[in-house]
């Protein structure tokens, strides 16, 4: 994933509150898909009703800032720019499985922030049992609390869709395949990447899906380990994706950083 790659080997007033290697990789991967996410999120606002919008809203705006705090930790420099994080050319994306699709409705939409906030949160809460660095263990925590927050929000989603005869086998299909895209969810891409990826939290995530509610026979395209990311130029949907988040202008807002960190802190 190119947004900290190169820093990531840099020396830095912050190294001390830098995590160790493997999980730096894997975590940096994953700003890719927070930056996806968010730009989804907002893409969804624009046919939603007032109150699904502003839960969008939210979603858009943590997922960034989350996606700022990761790199930066990473990173060890300053904070990046929103915009600049945001309007990189394909070839610097390594998007997990989630954003290889086409499939922008909402059911798609659901599956895939269900997977990626259970991911995250599975991920931070492991890894902060053995983070020492306090910018690290802060950075974590942050991501930690907002998207168990956001997990709550999609579950409820989800369960709505479940719960509608009409809808049930539509979303049912999304998320199986949503499921099966995203086994690369813990794996990073690029060269020089760890080689098996976090198998631990690559177990536990289809415990936590299954606990929130999710049928079991819904959850075994899930693949047995952790596969390796494909950069974004090879897939056409990854890549239209990105090139539409590039050119919209109304998006991302660098004034509301401050209002997200206080609704995710609160």
């Amino acid at each position: 994933m190119g947004a900290a790659h190169g820093r990531r080997t840099g020396h830095s007033s912050r190294a001390e509150a830098r995590p160790d290697a493997e999980p730096a990789q894997i975590w940096t991967a994953l700003v890719d898909d927070l930056c996806l996410m968010s730009f989804v999120a907002r893409t969804q606002q624009d046919e939603a009703g007032p109150v699904r919008a502003r839960g969008l809203d939210v979603i858009s705006r943590n997922n960034l800032l989350h996606a700022q705090e990761i790199a930066t930790a990473c990173g060890g420099s300053g904070m990046p720019d929103r915009i600049r994080l945001t309007r990189r050319p394909p070839r610097e994306w390594w998007p997990s499985g989630l954003f290889h699709t086409t499939d922008q409705s909402w059911p798609s939409v659901v599956a895939r922030g269900l997977v990626l906030a259970a991911g995250l949160v599975v991920l931070a809460r492991s890894h902060l049992a053995d983070a020492t660095a306090p910018g690290w263990r802060t950075a974590l925590a942050l991501v930690e609390r907002g998207q168990s927050r956001q997990f709550g929000q999609w579950r409820m989603s989800a369960g709505q869709l479940i719960a509608e005869q009409d809808r049930r086998p539509e979303f049912e299909q999304a998320f199986r395949a949503t499921l099966a895209r995203s086994g690369d969810l813990y794996r990073a891409g690029e060269g020089g990447a760890c080689e098996v990826g976090d198998v631990q939290a690559h177990y536990a995530l289809p415990v936590v899906l299954r606990r929130s509610g999710l049928p079991r026979s819904w959850l075994d395209t899930w693949c047995d380990y952790p596969r390796r990311r494909r950069n974004a130029t090879a897939s056409r949907a990854a890549t239209r994706l990105i090139d539409e988040m590039r050119v919209r202008r109304d998006w991302p807002q660098r004034a509301r950083a401050r209002r997200a960190a206080k609704e995710v802190g609160s």
